[in-house]
């Protein structure tokens, strides 16, 4: 990462002034949901009068975030499960270089996988894509790796359907340049709210044999769904299956700094900010924060304050 993204990083006021270590998350783009969530995480742990001072460092998400924590540029990250897997494994865009010393605190909320489709469409499940003008994202990011993982477990291939690379995919679908697009986010989501400014839109379900075969084999995925009623005409809630996103370190931070940052950001979470998007798939119970939801090891500090609640009851 260019070092003068450094002179960007926001430091979070605090009254308590007299926090004295600083520490440094790892987030995404300053518009996007890691830069929110990291945001209010940040603030959540520099008011917890445990001592530090958290800032939040806008990134290009997992990767590059990733990237920064094996650097020691940052000391902890919001990064993908399913990258995370990968990254600890040395499998996929890590092959040949696992990274060992990572490690999770705890899951911070569900990204659903996300096809889009114009309300009026006569697409209806992920099969009906063959053929169509579709969007699954950049080349190399997450939505679509992840687009690229769900066609292979339903035998189509990407030469089933026509790519579209576009900018703004809401745009391209109320305008027909594309039939159907395929994001990985929390909901609500500010794409989607500005999408619906425009035309009125729906989801395709992942469900059925479909889900079965793409959770399967695959820690990283989990069985999810889209919220109802947070986007205009779509009120039910639609079946798909979610990463999680999870704030992570590494083995070298000591277990007392990641106890405490653990400790802060969660005793806070009462006062997390409800205007913050994808607070609809926040994870709002400790027990769904960690175990199963945390591909790879979770830090010893992390573990203890979950001994803690499981202790007093309250996990």
């Amino acid at each position: 990462m260019n070092k003068l993204i450094w002179l960007s990083i926001f430091l979070l006021s605090s009254s308590q002034s007299f926090a004295s270590e600083r520490i440094y998350l790892g987030t995404g783009n300053i518009n996007g949901i890691y830069y929110q969530i990291g945001g209010e995480l940040c603030r959540l742990a520099t008011n917890s009068s445990l001592n530090y001072r958290c800032a939040v460092v806008p990134s290009s998400g997992s990767i590059d975030n990733l990237a920064l924590l094996d650097a020691k540029q940052i000391n902890f990250a919001m990064v993908q499960s399913d990258w995370a897997f990968q990254a600890r494994n040395g499998l996929g865009f890590f092959s040949g270089k696992p990274s060992h010393g990572l490690r999770a605190l705890f899951a911070t909320h569900a990204e659903p996988f996300t096809l889009v489709v114009r309300a009026d469409s006569q697409l209806h499940s992920i099969e009906d894509i063959k053929g169509k003008k579709v969007n699954f994202g950049q080349v190399g990011s997450g939505a679509r790796q992840t687009a690229m993982t769900l066609l292979n477990k339903i035998d189509i291939n990407i030469r089933d359907v026509q790519e579209v690379d576009v900018t703004y995919p809401g745009d391209a679908l109320c305008k027909g340049d594309v039939e159907v697009f395929a994001m990985v986010s929390g909901h609500p989501n500010k794409t989607l709210v500005d999408t619906a400014k425009q035309c009125a839109f729906r989801f395709l379900p992942i469900e059925g044999a479909v889900l079965s075969a793409i959770l399967t084999n695959s820690p990283y995925y989990q069985k999810s769904q889209i919220p109802p009623r947070l986007y205009p005409g779509n009120v039910k809630p639609v079946p798909t299956f979610a990463v999680a996103a999870i704030l992570v370190t590494s083995a070298n931070t000591s277990n007392e700094q990641a106890y405490a940052i653990t400790k802060g950001m969660l005793n806070e979470q009462t006062n997390f900010n409800k205007q913050t998007f994808a607070y609809a798939n926040l994870f709002r119970l400790n027990r769904h924060r960690t175990g199963k939801v945390l591909p790879i090891e979770q830090h010893p500090g992390a573990v203890r304050y979950f001994d803690e609640l499981k202790q007093s009851d309250k996990l």
